[in-house]
């Protein structure tokens, strides 16, 4: 999966749901204090409000709010060759999880026209619910974003 999910989002057209969703984070996992070498610039830094695909109970998907927490998440369990996964993110809901990808896919900009949108497609399509549709300041978020700077 670690392999695959990459390879699924640069190749699947938009329009086809080939079911990419965040997944959930180990108590175990977590985020190194400097980032591995030769990574690429994330869209996003710790504390940035996002909205995320998950996979609800019945294994419908559904887009949930939330906020960044931390970068380059990883598991002991994954091969030192892997850089580790873009974001962790803990939902609004009181869940973290950790996306695979740094992709509009699984993870975009939780805007207030984004939650709109969303919500506006989901419900058109009879589709995935959006979830938590005010957006604000992350609460408690006075931690200073690592390793960007814009």
């Amino acid at each position: 999966l670690l392999a695959l999910l990459p390879a699924v989002v640069a190749h699947v057209p938009p329009d086809i749901d080939a079911g990419e969703c965040c997944l959930k984070a180990a108590e175990a996992g977590g985020c190194p204090d400097v980032p591995p070498r030769g990574v690429p610039q994330l869209r996003f830094l710790e504390g940035q409000r996002v909205l995320s695909r998950v996979e609800n109970p019945g294994g419908e998907a559904a887009w949930e709010e939330g906020v960044v927490i931390g970068l380059w998440y990883r598991e002991a369990c994954w091969p030192a060759s892997h850089p580790g996964a873009p974001y962790e993110i803990r939902l609004d809901i009181n869940s973290r999880v950790f996306a695979l990808v740094d992709h509009d896919r699984i993870v975009r900009a939780a805007s207030a026209a984004a939650v709109r949108a969303l919500g506006t497609a989901a419900g058109a399509a009879g589709g995935g619910a959006v979830a938590g549709a005010g957006v604000g300041a992350a609460a408690g978020s006075s931690k200073a974003a690592r390793f960007q700077k814009r």
